[in-house]
């Protein structure tokens, strides 16, 4: 709308020049330039977010540490290595002591198992001895009953040849027998047929008597433990 001044007089509107707006309108740029730094402090915030990704590769840092925590047990195998070679070298030394016993269990009974066939042997040398003892008594019983005699002569037969008696002192008394036997049947023989010269009755005296030498050297010898030593002799 017109004004009036004080003369009355009708003063154009005065139209706003495009200076007084820009004014208006620069701030508004300005306002906007201001906003882009505001926008651009948004890429500012970018870094914190490197930042939180660049924390993440020191988390992956980390999960190497982890990942180098787990081969820890690795690490440990040494002392895991050195626990079963101990329990290996016990195990070796607990072998060792059981063989060590199995061996001296082994010697036991080998020895034991010669103790045993000693014991054995010397059992039946005593057996033989008491064989040998009886054919002497079965010669000495000959003049109460002359079967005896044949008896005693039988068992030095049977006797002499066995694997218990070889090489030992009662084959010379068990052969010492036998020869007696026959010398002394050899002399009854003879000495029945010079009965009827009266020759006989005198052999058959002297052989009674030497067979009885013969028994009593014997018997004696094998009680003390010794072998004759010549059996086939007269004397």
């Amino acid at each position: 709308m017109a004004e009036q001044d004080d003369g009355g007089t009708k003063k154009a509107p005065q139209t706003p020049t495009p200076d007084s707006e820009a004014p208006t309108r620069k701030p508004a740029a300005t306002a906007g330039k201001q906003a882009r730094p505001a926008a651009q402090s948004r890429p500012e915030a970018k870094p914190a977010a490197n930042r939180t990704a660049s924390s993440k590769p020191a988390a992956a840092d980390t999960s190497p540490a982890g990942g180098s925590a787990k081969p820890a047990p690795a690490e440990a195998a040494p002392g895991g290595g050195t626990f079963t070679k101990q329990v290996e070298q016990a195990l070796a030394v607990a072998a060792g002591a059981i063989s060590e016993a199995a061996d001296t269990v082994a010697e036991g009974a080998e020895a034991f198992a010669e103790v045993s066939d000693v014991a054995k042997a010397r059992a039946a040398a005593k057996a033989e001895t008491r064989l040998a003892h009886i054919a002497y008594l079965l010669y000495a019983l000959t003049p109460i009953a002359g079967v005896t005699f044949m008896a005693g002569l039988m068992l030095a037969y049977l006797r002499r040849r066995k694997s218990t008696v070889r090489n030992t002192v009662l084959k010379s008394h068990y052969n010492w027998l036998i020869w007696t036997g026959w010398y002394g049947l050899a002399g009854f023989a003879v000495s029945a047929l010079l009965v009827i010269v009266y020759v006989g009755w005198a052999l058959l005296v002297l052989t009674a008597i030497w067979m009885v030498w013969r028994i009593v050297k014997g018997w004696l010898t094998l009680y003390d433990g010794e072998a004759m030593a010549s059996p086939k002799a007269a004397l």
